[in-house]
């Protein structure tokens, strides 16, 4: 069986760049080269801190300038481009139940602000080592296309597979959620 998924996934045009510390601009290089060349249609960042920063005064100027560098390239090839990004220190030291909100992203000016969509991974039993087995949360914060709110699954964390709970959805406060919108 893996070894027929194995051969199914050839058929895909997957491209590694494992490349460290690229800069924005190396990275627009390599994104124009690898569409042309392999017709990509998605670009993935694996993640945003281990990044080249420009030489931006202070490190969320950096981050802000890379950031708009990947809308950038999401717009001139037409593809999405998802980032991911680290949370800061303020989630573990904030009291409740440490849902992560947009401003918790680190660096966050240039992101929250480019971005069309921003999605968080929520593990309450993370924080709780009582609760370990419980729902982990998708956390739709932003959606400039559509609506925010919460999908509920369950990590199996020994294989790493979701298995879905319902097919409920939570509406975020400032969603305009439809029936219709998945």
């Amino acid at each position: 069986d893996v070894y027929r998924l194995g051969e199914e996934a050839r058929a895909y045009p997957v491209v590694f760049d494992f490349r460290p510390d690229l800069g924005i601009g190396e990275l627009r290089s390599a994104a124009r080269r690898m569409h042309s060349r392999h017709g990509i249609g998605v670009l993935f960042i694996d993640y945003l801190q281990f990044m080249r920063p420009g030489r931006a005064e202070r490190r969320e100027a950096a981050f802000a300038e890379i950031s708009k560098g990947l809308k950038i390239v999401a717009k001139e090839l037409r593809i999405p481009v998802i980032a991911l990004s680290q949370l800061s220190r303020q989630v573990e030291q904030r009291g409740g139940d440490k849902i992560p909100i947009l401003s918790d992203l680190r660096e966050s000016g240039g992101i929250e602000q480019d971005a069309d969509m921003v999605l968080f991974l929520h593990r309450p039993g993370y924080y709780d080592r009582d609760k370990p087995k419980g729902p982990t949360q998708v956390i739709c914060a932003k959606n400039r296309n559509g609506p925010t709110g919460i999908v509920n699954f369950i990590l199996e964390l020994e294989t790493g597979q979701f298995r879905e709970t319902s097919h409920e959805y939570e509406p975020g406060a400032d969603s305009q959620w439809r029936e219709d919108a998945f």
